[in-house]
């Protein structure tokens, strides 16, 4: 949800919010935006204030947190009867909820001498509902993706993380823009893997983030990524001569598209024997084979908005016996 002001409010999968007020008083100009989260989770990009009145709010049955220009985020965690709250820029002001009931014709109140726990930009809390706020803690730094860089042309698009000391559980999300307000997918696994079926062909964003043993995300960072699923079919036949004929078709295939033919001894296509660009007419033969184990595929390479793309194909394997 997009603000007059320009502020977002974007709600993840599974999760639920009411809107609790959003009201101008015309006698001051004050603006004032209160929203109630029943479930999940939601994160916020606030626009500074330009009244000293304005007021922003999110309430869980656990906090209230109040801004003054900042983007964070606040998950509700049914299971544990808790609220964190993560800070990813500027500072809020976190009080514990002491109603435990969120609605928006009874704003939960602040528990009565609890503390108001200042967050900081890079930190966060956890509150259990009817407690006074959390303290501060540090936010886990990001993880690395290995090769974020990698086309990612397999049925599913699949991200390997580096690992981040003190993590319990990691973060991924894929979205089309760099705020993340278009989000197609939101996964959470306690491994370094993780990987999204059905995803289109485009060029995306993905988020990563870790996170502790509170259950407070860390830190995110953001990489770019190309999804073109892998579309060629190819196959490799003995021929007499000790050779191969190899064979391979391109479904949907972009006109002007070349072919790239590489063969090699070794898994990873290292010190190839063979390395062929511009190869016409989807065939080709190779004689004189030596006995041993062969590795080979086919490069797509095509021209996508002015530049160069190469998709490679699956690394495919035969072994000459003789």
């Amino acid at each position: 949800m997009t603000l007059p002001d320009g502020s977002h409010v974007v709600l993840p999968s599974s999760s639920r919010i009411q809107i609790g007020r959003l009201r101008t008083t015309l006698l001051t100009g004050a603006v004032d935006r209160q929203f109630d989260l029943k479930q999940g989770e939601v994160t916020t990009d606030v626009t500074p204030f330009k009244n000293p009145r304005d007021s922003f709010r999110i309430s869980t049955p656990s906090v209230v947190a109040g801004v003054r220009g900042t983007r964070f985020r606040v998950n509700y965690l049914a299971a544990q009867n808790a609220t964190t709250v993560e800070v990813l820029a500027g500072k809020i002001g976190v009080d514990g909820a002491a109603n435990g009931e969120v609605n928006h014709a009874s704003a939960p109140q602040p528990v009565q001498d609890g503390a108001q726990t200042l967050v900081l930009a890079g930190y966060g809390n956890l509150t259990h509902t009817g407690e006074a706020a959390g303290a501060s803690v540090q936010l886990l730094e990001p993880p690395e993706i290995v090769d974020p860089g990698k086309l990612q042309r397999a049925p599913e698009v699949a991200f390997d993380l580096k690992p981040v000391d003190g993590a319990s559980a990691y973060r991924t999300e894929i979205a089309t823009d760099t705020g993340f307000l278009d989000m197609l997918r939101d996964q959470r696994t306690t491994g370094l893997h993780a990987a999204f079926d059905n995803i289109p062909e485009g060029n995306y964003f993905v988020r990563v983030s870790a996170t502790d043993a509170h259950g407070i995300d860390g830190l995110p960072q953001v990489f770019t990524f190309s999804r073109h699923l892998d579309t060629t079919n190819a196959a490799a036949t003995p021929i007499e001569g000790n050779g191969y004929a190899f064979r391979w078709h391109v479904d949907g295939e972009a006109n002007g598209a070349r072919y790239r033919f590489i063969l090699s001894s070794h898994a990873d296509l290292s010190e190839p024997l063979i390395d062929l660009l511009d190869v016409a007419g989807g065939e080709m033969s190779v004689a004189h084979l030596t006995p041993g184990k062969y590795y080979w595929t086919i490069v797509v390479d095509t021209f996508e908005n002015g530049r160069l793309l190469s998709i490679p194909s699956e690394i495919r394997s035969f072994t000459q016996t003789r």
